[in-house]
Formats: C-alpha cells, sequence, structure tokens
C-alpha cells in the first residue's frame, strides 16, 4: 500500500458533523470535542470501514491585557473605559465594589474614594 491512495479502488473519508471526502490527503480542524472519523475503503486484497475516536480539548491558556483608557489613578467621579486585548464569547467583569459588568468594553464611575480591587 502506498501513501497516495493509488492502491485502492474507493475511500471516503465520513467525520461527525456529517462531511464526508474522497481525497486521499485530508485537512480539517476539528474543535474541542468527541469527534468520530471513519475510513470506508476498497482495497485490492481487503475492503472495510476503518472507525476512531479523536478526542479535542483547549488546554492553551489565553493571554489577557486588561487596559484603560487614561490614568488609573483618578478621582471620586472620574470614568474608567475597561477593555481587552482580544475579543471572547462572553465577559465578566468584577470592579471590586459589586459593580459588574458583561460587555467588551465596560466603563466604571468612581464613587467613593479608595482602591478598588
Amino acid at each position: 500500500m502506498n501513501n497516495n491512495g493509488e492502491d485502492f479502488s474507493f475511500f471516503e473519508w465520513e467525520f461527525s458533523n456529517g462531511e464526508t471526502f474522497r481525497e486521499w490527503h485530508v485537512k480539517k480542524v476539528f474543535f474541542e470535542g468527541s469527534h468520530t472519523i471513519k475510513l470506508k475503503y476498497e482495497h485490492l486484497c481487503d475492503t472495510g470501514v476503518l472507525v476512531k475516536t479523536l478526542n479535542v480539548t483547549n488546554t492553551a491558556t489565553p493571554h489577557v491585557e486588561i487596559h484603560t483608557k487614561g490614568d488609573i489613578i483618578g478621582c471620586k467621579g472620574d470614568m474608567f473605559v475597561f477593555e481587552t486585548n482580544k475579543p471572547f464569547e462572553t465577559y465578566n467583569w468584577s470592579f471590586g465594589d459589586g459593580a459588574t459588568g458583561n460587555m467588551q468594553f465596560e466603563t466604571m464611575l468612581t464613587w467613593q474614594t479608595g482602591n478598588t480591587q
């Protein structure tokens, strides 16, 4: 058997999302989760189906930078806009004083003196 599929009279890749391909070399992007891959084939010596399960996990830790527009030191009544360096699916801001936000860009109005964590 060679790696070009020339010894095969038929082969077909089938992915768990229903996509099928009849090319020997298939490039496919998988997202996190469990994916079933089938290879149906007819070879000079054999006919069959190979089934494999691919488990994809995302262990990448995103590098996030949080910026404010303007100075971080301010006075009571000053407004700060917080933003991230990358878009995300969801946002959960907590400003340390009970105020929260769920948008990519959040504005915080300082209403007391002191530190906010």
